[in-house]
């Protein structure tokens, strides 16, 4: 099979299902349309194309439809008309990642979206769009590599076993280590069986379809759908605009949260996975990585597992529903949410600036999407006091009243983890207090620059 965006790319049938709703509906204004399904020469030959559809539109009747507007673009040619048209003027959204050249209208986007809903939920199916770095692997250059680290990193890779049981990858051609996330292969096999599966991610083209290649050897899952960073139509952010799917139909699984930021509700969120040590320091972690620590993720209580308990749960509740294409898959994701936390009365200490609105701080809005409810003072309902600092007023009222006193990350673990963390594992202590006296961390920034295992490409991933 040829790579994303090919002029001979044979598609998978979840891409074939898009693209022969895409060609069905360019020819539907057409009582005469003859059948021209994607990967045809009319198709592939932009010249072909035009040649072929002008004529048709000879024989159409005068008062069928006729552009503008134009329904979508090939090489900058109309797909229905087959007029050249200046792709300035045109409001269209690029889907190259499907096929090179190929941008659709605002509307016809839409109207795929909607007919494609359809069709999955006729399959009892949702969408779901996967990150790579960090969310489903962890990849490094060669070149970011201690030389103390490389001799483990030969022997991991001589002991592992082969097939589907292979985790570790060492590609001489990208000049990169990747290692994918433990239980990987059952989450993709589950997943599938529920959602169309899409990878999204800013690294570059040639990355993603690498990246593609190691969990999708046999092309099972994913197809032609690998969405890169130059498919985004807005740099350094990703949106759901490319990609073909209702948002009320959408889970989203990723690591960093400011690179979506038109559709948290969508997202389910996962910490981090960090197995090379470059990440480290990239992401102002004070831990070793994995390979340094000599260990890795468990796979029973990973994020993975975690996460597709999570989806298993929201799929279930859509699809119970009367009417499931009625049906908002952000609500269900949010209803889930907001019972890890449920019953539990929050009161920060030393956490939030005085002089800002508590109530728009990150942690504050992530408590009450779990579910908690936070207040600005100390009062008799509150069952916990989230601190950065131990000697505050805050801390002795909850210790003389026997209240929990535990650290930020005790709301970042219960997030993580879709469930109310133990309170006795997140004591505030004077090395977490120091941590956060620490310079922060551009997260989204940060994360970008890691797209790609770190490699420079176009823009994305530059350090």
């Amino acid at each position: 099979m040829s790579g994303p965006g090919s002029p001979t790319t044979s598609y998978s049938s979840g891409t074939s299902d898009l693209m022969a709703l895409l060609d069905q509906g360019l020819q539907s204004d057409q009582s005469d349309a003859e059948e021209e399904p994607p990967g045809s020469s009319a198709v592939d030959n932009p010249q072909v194309a035009g040649d072929e559809r002008r004529a048709k539109r000879q024989r159409t009747d005068a008062s069928q439809p006729v552009c503008p507007p134009h329904p979508g673009l090939m090489h900058g040619m109309c797909i229905r008309c087959g007029a050249s048209v200046d792709e300035q003027e045109e409001t269209a959204i690029p889907l190259k990642y499907l096929h090179m050249g190929l941008q659709v209208s605002a509307q016809e986007a839409e109207r795929i979206r909607t007919q494609h809903l359809k069709f999955l939920l006729s399959k009892k199916k949702l969408l779901l769009v996967l990150d790579l770095d960090h969310t489903l692997l962890s990849s490094t250059r060669m070149a970011d590599l201690p030389e103390d680290i490389l001799p483990k990193l030969e022997q991991l890779l001589e002991q592992q076993g082969t097939g589907e049981e292979q985790l570790l990858f060492k590609l001489p051609h990208m000049l990169m280590w990747t290692k994918l996330r433990p239980g990987i292969r059952n989450f993709l096999v589950q997943t599938h069986k529920l959602f169309e599966l899409h990878i999204y991610t800013h690294g570059d083209q040639d990355y993603a379809a690498e990246m593609a290649k190691l969990l999708d050897p046999n092309k099972t899952f994913f197809g032609g759908r690998v969405i890169s960073g130059r498919d985004s139509t807005q740099r350094h952010v990703k949106s759901l605009d490319v990609v073909l799917g209702a948002d009320t139909s959408v889970l989203i699984l990723d690591d960093t949260e400011g690179v979506w930021p038109a559709h948290y509700a969508n997202l389910i969120q996962v910490d981090r996975y960090i197995f090379f040590p470059a990440c480290v320091s990239r992401f102002g972690r004070s831990h070793k990585s994995l390979l340094e620590a000599g260990k890795d993720e468990d796979v029973g209580k990973g994020m993975l597992s975690t996460s597709l308990r999570v989806m298993q749960q929201v799929h279930q509740s859509l699809f119970q529903a009367p009417d499931p294409g009625a049906e908002d898959v952000r609500l269900h994701l949010q209803n889930l949410r907001k019972q890890v936390l449920a019953g539990v009365h929050i009161v920060f200490s030393h956490v939030i600036p005085l002089e800002k609105d508590m109530t728009q701080h990150h942690l504050w809005r992530l408590a009450t999407q779990l579910g908690a409810t936070c207040h600005a003072k100390v009062t008799d309902d509150v069952t916990h006091v989230v601190a950065s600092a131990m000697d505050t007023d805050k801390m002795h009222w909850a210790k003389r009243h026997n209240r929990h006193r535990v650290s930020v990350n005790w709301l970042y673990v219960s997030g993580f983890h879709w469930k109310r963390a133990a309170e006795a594992k997140h004591p505030v202590t004077q090395k977490q207090v120091d941590a956060l006296l620490q310079e922060p961390i551009d997260d989204t920034a940060a994360a970008i620059a890691a797209a790609g295992g770190g490699r420079s490409n176009d823009g994305f991933g530059k350090q």
